[in-house]
C-alpha cells in the first residue's frame, strides 16, 4: 500500500488492515493526521485472533514509511513500536517520536533493518547508544538527526558493522571519537554529514586514508565548515567508486581540490557545489567526467555563464548544470515540452494520490 498526499489515509488504511491480511508494506507520504485507534489497529494487524503475536515470518508490517504524516500522540507513534516484524521505518520529521519509543524500537524490532529518524529531534545518546548495542546485528541503514547527539553516542557507531548507509544532518556535536567510529564502517556505500563543524580538516583526512571506506558510492559533508582541499585529495585517493558528491557550503574547498576529486573519480554522475565560493572555470576547464548528468553549481560567483554552457554543449551525453541564479542549462536539442498527461486521462476517487512502486522513495538513499 502506498499513497501520497491523501486527506482520507486513515480511512483507507483501516480499509486495508481489514481487508487485505497479507499487508506488508504501507507508505504514506505527506498524508493527512492519524489517529491512535488507527496506529493500535496497524499495531494489531501483526496479531491474530487471540490477541498473540502471529510468529509466522512471512505475515505482519515489514515496511512502515510515514514521512510527513502527523500521528496525534505520543501513545499513538508508541503503537509503531509493537510492529515486531518491522525492516524498514520512516519516521521523518515525526514530532512525537522520543528517547523513550526509541528504546522500545530497539527492544522489540528484532528484525530492524533500516531507519530514519531525520529531523527527529531531541533524542539522548543513551537512547541511541542502546539502539545500536541492541541491533548491531541487523542494522543496514540508519538516518539520524544530530541536534542532541554527542560523541557519546556517536563514537558507538562503528558496533553496527553492517552498516551500508548512514545519514547524521546537524551533525554540530560530532568530534574526533565519532569521526573515528565512521571511518572503522567498511561496508559504506553512502555516507552522509551535515554541518559537522567541530571536525577538524586533520580528522577527515585520518578518516578517509584509512581506505576503509573505499566502497562509498555516495558522500555528503555539506557545512562542513573546516573541510579543506587536504581533505579532498585524501578522499580522491581513497573513495575511486564516487558516484554522488556534496559538498555545498564547503567554502575551504578550492579548484586544486576538486580537480584531484574529478580527476580520480570517473564514476562521478551527480555533484552538488552549493556555495562552493572559491570555485571558479578552471575547475570546468580540468573537468574530465564521462558519466556526469547534473551539476548543480548555485551561488558559485565565479563561474561564467559561457563556460557553463560550452561544458553542456561539448558533453557527448545529456548533461544538466544549475548555475548560480538556479537557472538550468541544457542542451537545446534535449528540450521538450511538457505533455500534461492528465488532459489524456483522469484519475478517478480510489487511484488519486496513489504511488506506483518503481517511482516510489523510502527515505533512503538510492546509492
Amino acid at each position: 500500500m502506498a499513497i501520497r498526499g491523501r486527506e482520507d489515509a486513515e480511512v483507507l488504511v483501516s480499509n486495508a488492515i481489514k481487508n487485505c491480511p497479507q499487508l506488508q508494506h504501507v507508505i504514506l507520504k505527506h498524508c493527512s493526521k492519524l489517529s491512535d485507534d488507527c496506529l493500535a489497529a496497524l499495531s494489531d494487524s501483526n496479531c491474530g485472533q487471540d490477541g498473540a503475536e502471529n510468529s509466522s515470518l512471512s505475515t505482519g508490517i515489514f515496511t512502515l514509511d510515514l514521512e510527513g504524516t502527523a500521528v496525534s500522540t505520543h501513545w499513538g507513534i508508541s503503537q509503531v513500536t509493537k510492529l515486531s516484524k518491522l525492516r524498514s521505518l520512516n519516521l521523518f520529521n515525526c514530532r512525537y517520536f522520543d528517547s523513550l519509543h526509541l528504546l522500545q524500537l530497539a527492544y522489540n524490532c528484532k528484525h530492524l533493518e533500516r531507519l530514519n529518524l531525520e529531523e527527529v529531534t531531541h533524542l539522548s545518546d543513551e537512547s541511541v547508544t542502546v539502539l545500536l548495542l541492541e541491533r548491531r546485528e541487523t542494522l543496514k541503514a540508519l538516518h539520524l538527526d544530530g541536534e542532541s547527539l554527542t560523541d557519546a553516542s556517536l563514537s558507538n557507531l562503528f558496533i553496527c558493522t553492517k552498516l551500508e548507509e548512514l545519514g547524521i544532518c546537524f551533525a554540530e556535536e560530532m568530534d574526533l571519537q565519532g569521526i573515528e567510529s565512521v571511518s572503522k564502517l567498511n561496508n559504506l556505500r553512502m555516507l552522509k554529514l551535515k554541518r559537522a563543524k567541530k571536525v577538524t580538516a586533520s580528522a577527515f583526512v585520518d578518516m578517509f586514508s584509512g581506505g576503509q571506506l573505499a566502497c562509498l558510492t555516495s558522500l555528503d559533508l555539506s557545512e562542513c565548515a573546516l573541510l579543506n582541499n587536504e581533505c579532498l585529495f585524501t578522499i580522491a585517493s581513497n573513495c575511486p567508486l564516487l558516484e554522488h558528491l556534496v559538498l555545498n557550503w564547503c567554502w575551504e574547498v578550492s579548484d586544486e581540490g576538486m580537480i584531484s576529486i574529478v580527476e580520480a573519480c570517473k564514476s562521478l554522475i551527480k555533484m552538488y557545489l552549493v556555495g562552493v565560493v572559491l570555485l571558479t572555470d578552471d575547475f570546468l576547464d580540468s573537468m574530465d567526467s564521462p558519466l556526469l548528468t547534473y551539476l548543480d553549481v548555485q551561488q558559485c560567483p565565479n563561474f561564467t555563464d559561457s563556460k557553463l554552457e560550452l561544458l553542456v554543449k561539448l558533453c557527448d551525453h545529456d548533461l544538466t548544470i544549475v548555475n548560480y541564479y538556479g537557472e538550468v542549462i541544457q542542451k537545446e536539442t534535449h528540450k521538450e515540452n511538457e505533455v500534461n498527461s492528465d488532459k489524456s486521462s483522469e484519475a478517478s476517487s480510489t487511484t488519486e494520490g496513489a504511488i506506483s512502486w518503481e517511482d516510489i522513495s523510502d527515505g533512503f538513499s538510492d546509492a
